[in-house]
Order: C-alpha cells, then sequence, then structure tokens
C-alpha cells in the first residue's frame, strides 16, 4: 500500500492516529517480540498510539507497556520491581525539570541517567533516553537570557551534560523533548489543567511528534525499511534535482541505494544530470532508468537492479498524486524546490545514528559533573540507600471513614497500589480511616495514601489502601501498614486482615501484601500482631 508522508500535527490526523492504534491493538497490535517499557516523570500513557502506529509501520512490531509514574530511579535501582522482572528489550526514560524540586544543578536527571544507565546494562536493554524540555517558566521574563544563570542556560548546561554523558555509548539513543515542543510551538505544548489532574504535561501533538522521534530512532536502530530511493525526474525537473544534490549525496554516502528514473529518452536525462548534477552522472552505483513511462516499471527495473524489494523502497516525487508506486513509500516534495531538503529530513530520509565509540564514561568524567552526589542518587548505590537519601516524611491525620472528596479521588486514581475496584468501605461501627501527607527532597506530593479500616472482633479489617504513584517506592506503604497497625494495637485489635483483588494493574500492591504476610509484626504496645494477607475474586 502507498504511504504517502505528510504532517499528521493536525487534531483530525491526531484522531486518526489514535482511531488506528485502537484497531491495531484489538488486532493483535503491540504483542510483538521487542518489548518497549515507559518510565517518566509524569503520566506517559499518551505517546503509546503514536508510539505504537508508527514502529508498527515501521516494521518493529512491539508490545509496549507504562510504568508508575515518577518511579524512575525505583524501577530502575530494583531488579525486582515490575520493570527489572520484564527486562525489556528497550527502556525509554522520560524526565522533566520541573517534577524536581531545586534541581537547577541538575543532579537528580544526572542520577536518574546513571540509574537507567546501569538498569539497561544488567538488563541488556537498549536504552533510549529522552533529553528534557526548557521549563517554559522564566523567572527574569525577557531577561532570562541575560542571565547566565537563568532558565534557558541552566537548562542547556543540564541538557549537554546529559548528551556528553550518554551519547555515542553502545546500545544507547537519545531523543529531545525540545524538539517536539519546538515543532508544536510553546504555546501549544503545555496542558496545565491535565497536568493538575493527571499529571499528563503535554499536549497530543507534543507526544506525537516526540513518539515520531522515538519510533525513528527505534527503527534505524533495526535497521528496518528504506533500503532505495527513486527520483521520478519527469516531475521533479532540472532546477528541482540541482536542489536535491546535497541530500542524494548525503543519502549515496550512508549506503542507500539510488535510482533515478525518467519517462522521457536517456539522452534528455543524462543533459539533466550533466547541468544539475554531474556527479550522480558520473557514479556507477546510481541507476539511470529512461525510456520507460510508467514509474511503475520504473520501480520494477530498480528493484531488479538493485535486489531490494518495493516496501523498502522511497520515491521521490514532485507529481501531486502519483499512480503506479504500489507497495513503495512516496515522499510528495511539494511544489517550492527550495523547500524539498526540509520534506526529506521531515519523512526521516537524512536521519543517521552516530558509530558508538564504545568507550564507558560515567557522569563524574563529564565537565562540571555533580561532585557530590546526593546519597542514594548514583546507580552503584541500593535502592534502601536511594529512599534513605530522599529524606522522606508522611505525615498522617484523620479523614472520615466515607472518604472526603480529596481521599476519595486518590482511591479513585491509584491504579497501581489498591486493593481492587469493588471494594465496599464500612463507614459505620467501629473503626477508624487516616490520609498521609508526604514530602521529600525531591517535592511536596500532598496527601498521598488513604487507608480505611473496620473493627470487628478484635480483627481490624481494612477496606482501602491506597497510595499514589508519586508516593510509590518511597516506603510510604510501610509507614501506612505500620500506622495501620498502631491504630489496631490501640483498638485492643490482635489481628489486620487484608483482603485484595488483582486488577491487572495492581501487581506492585500484590507483591508489597505477599512480602508482608511473612513478616512478623510487633505492635507499639510490644505484643506480636498477626498479619492476614487473602485474595478474593474480583466483584465480591
Amino acid at each position: 500500500m502507498t504511504r504517502v508522508s505528510v504532517n499528521t500535527s493536525g487534531s483530525a490526523n491526531l484522531l486518526s492516529l489514535r482511531t488506528r492504534w485502537s484497531r491495531l491493538a484489538r488486532a493483535g497490535a503491540g504483542t510483538g517480540a521487542t518489548t518497549v517499557r515507559l518510565l517518566a516523570s509524569y503520566t506517559i500513557d499518551p505517546l503509546v498510539p503514536y508510539l505504537g502506529v508508527r514502529l508498527h509501520d515501521a516494521g518493529v512490531p512491539s508490545a509496549l507497556s507504562v510504568g508508575p509514574y515518577h518511579q524512575i530511579l525505583q524501577q530502575c535501582l530494583d531488579d525486582t520491581s515490575e520493570t527489572g522482572r520484564m527486562r525489556p528489550a528497550v527502556l525509554v526514560v522520560a524526565a522533566r525539570f520541573e517534577d524536581f524540586a531545586d534541581d537547577g544543578d541538575g543532579r537528580d536527571l544526572v542520577h536518574i541517567a546513571d540509574a537507567a544507565l546501569a538498569a539497561a546494562a544488567r538488563w541488556r536493554s537498549c536504552l533510549l533516553f529522552v533529553l528534557p524540555a526548557v521549563p517554559e517558566q522564566r523567572p527574569y521574563g525577557v531577561g532570562d537570557g541575560c542571565h547566565s544563570a537563568g532558565t534557558v542556560a541552566a537548562a542547556g548546561a543540564v541538557r549537554e551534560r546529559l548528551r556528553s554523558m550518554l551519547s555515542g555509548r553502545p546500545n544507547v539513543l537519545l531523543a529531545d523533548a525540545e524538539e517536539a515542543v519546538r515543532a508544536v510551538g510553546a504555546r501549544n505544548t503545555h496542558r496545565p489543567a491535565m497536568y493538575r489532574f493527571a499529571r499528563v504535561p503535554y499536549t497530543e501533538a507534543v507526544f506525537d511528534h516526540l513518539g515520531e522521534q522515538l519510533a525513528g530512532l527505534l527503527r534505524l536502530r533495526n535497521g528496518a525499511g528504506r533500503r532505495a530511493v527513486v527520483v521520478d525526474t519527469t516531475s521533479v525537473g532540472a532546477e528541482g534535482l540541482a536542489e536535491l544534490r546535497h541530500p542524494l549525496e548525503a543519502l549515496r554516502r550512508r549506503g542507500m541505494r539510488l535510482a533515478l528514473g525518467s519517462a522521457g529518452p536517456a539522452a534528455e536525462l543524462g543533459r539533466m544530470l550533466a547541468d544539475a548534477a554531474p556527479e550522480l552522472l558520473a557514479d556507477p552505483r546510481v541507476a539511470l532508468i529512461a525510456d520507460t513511462a510508467p514509474l511503475s516499471e520504473q520501480l520494477a527495473v530498480a528493484g531488479a537492479r538493485f535486489a531490494v524489494p518495493a516496501d523498502v523502497t522511497v520515491v521521490l516525487t514532485a507529481a501531486p498524486a502519483p499512480a503506479g508506486t504500489g507497495a513503495a513509500e512516496v515522499v510528495v516534495l511539494g511544489e517550492e524546490p527550495a523547500g524539498w531538503e526540509s520534506h526529506l529530513a521531515a519523512a526521516g530520509l537524512l536521519d543517521a545514528l552516530p558509530v558508538p565509540d564504545g568507550s564507558v564514561r560515567s557522569s563524574e568524567e563529564q565537565p562540571g559533573a555533580v561532585e557530590e552526589p546526593v546519597p542514594g542518587g548514583r546507580s552503584d548505590g541500593s535502592l534502601a540507600e536511594f529512599i534513605a537519601g530522599l529524606g522522606v516524611t508522611a505525615t498522617f491525620h484523620e479523614v472520615a471513614r466515607d472518604l472526603d472528596e480529596q481521599t476519595a479521588e486518590l482511591v479513585a486514581r491509584a491504579h497501581d497500589f489498591t486493593l481492587g475496584e469493588s471494594r465496599a468501605v464500612h463507614a459505620s461501627g467501629p473503626g477508624f480511616a487516616v490520609a498521609a501527607s508526604v514530602r521529600d527532597r525531591l517535592g511536596d506530593y500532598g496527601v498521598s495514601a488513604v487507608a480505611a479500616v473496620h473493627l470487628v472482633g478484635g480483627v481490624a479489617r481494612v477496606d482501602v489502601f491506597s497510595v499514589s504513584c508519586p508516593a510509590l517506592g518511597r516506603e510510604v506503604e510501610d509507614r501506612v501498614l505500620r500506622e495501620i497497625v498502631a491504630r489496631a494495637d490501640r483498638d485492643g485489635c490482635h489481628t489486620v486482615l487484608i483482603e485484595y483483588e488483582e486488577t491487572g494493574r495492581n501487581q506492585v500492591a500484590v507483591d508489597f501484601l505477599r512480602a508482608v504476610a511473612e513478616r512478623t509484626w510487633t505492635a507499639p504496645s510490644g505484643r506480636e500482631m498477626r498479619m492476614v494477607i487473602e485474595r478474593t475474586e474480583t466483584g465480591r
């Protein structure tokens, strides 16, 4: 099927891509051999349709999954985490400056890059690291560019430190969120309301451009597609061929097979090349196909000459509706030759990866690297050291047993750590409910955990136990359980009973509960508290 390269940033095209991904997913796409795991400091789920469709079209069938947001370090430092157990073929890591408090020197982002590098090496994964975009906020306003410590300067220094640290490594690729922001335009980039509600910082158009970048990088890494280029010189003409001279030379140097097709006589094609691109005429590796009227025959001749099938061949043409291209990809160059090189760049034909230098570098070897890393932030530290270095505090306060609006919203949104989706809350009779406000050196997460318990015959039966994603992996769940034990002990209970359902998304909670069932719990009074964990069927 002919695929015409177009700009997909319009809202109708974005909806079309999302709809297409839904159809592909129902048909079994997204279950390929290449496992792609996405970790971000924000909700990156909107990226999946755009990345999934483009990987499918590039011939890279992949299984995409998203890890809990703002859990990059925890997932990368712990080989027993959900991501660690998965051992993904491709690990995508994306973090924003804005998601880390007081990160002007970029040390948290450097630690994330270090941990991701180490995890990718242990898991034998390809690391695809997304350089963070420059923050939108400018404390100095129009004068930001005049300050050496302004937002643009500080962010630029961190971005280049990360690029220097990661570039040139084997099995490491770099994408750039700033490129996606520039392509869309700063005014059309951010979604403040969606970020407050669901931690989705970007518009669909930004995720679309980012998906295009990631898919293009993985396509290049896998060597998928685009092995030959056929130029329809009849529609391009001498002026257009002169404009294409340098990009065609670049493609030729990279090993792309090149054919120049013309529906006119061979002598006419020769004269055109002699005037517009004599080096192509002199190169015996360039196939000249003349006196062949239909474009389909030109493609057939090029395929036979190069032993390259049509579905990995790109046709460059200025004809608005070329016919006879079959399975080949088509790049319609437009009416103005001066813009054709930009068309080729937008179509990804000029994309190329550097040759890895094979060196092994750490952040300390980069100019301006962090000299005094925060405890636990380094990838060679343990998860326990990282958590200890965060300085986590959890402040508990009582809430209504039937849950107020804020805590009810937290429970509704806590998909990764929850007891299930159909748990009943027993708001009458003896019992208690508590919420925890959490903060650490990276930020203040507000109310991040809630538990509701009813008491029956000396047993504290837990109705609600939910922790929001940003607080996960910081031992907040342990603190909530200790708070439940302490309050149950105060009320004279001897047993804590937690029943849970497996929802398909709450594996983090399931693993935690199975682990705590094997521990001995001592209440503040000094007596032993029995911990009973039971699995129930969904809907009971």
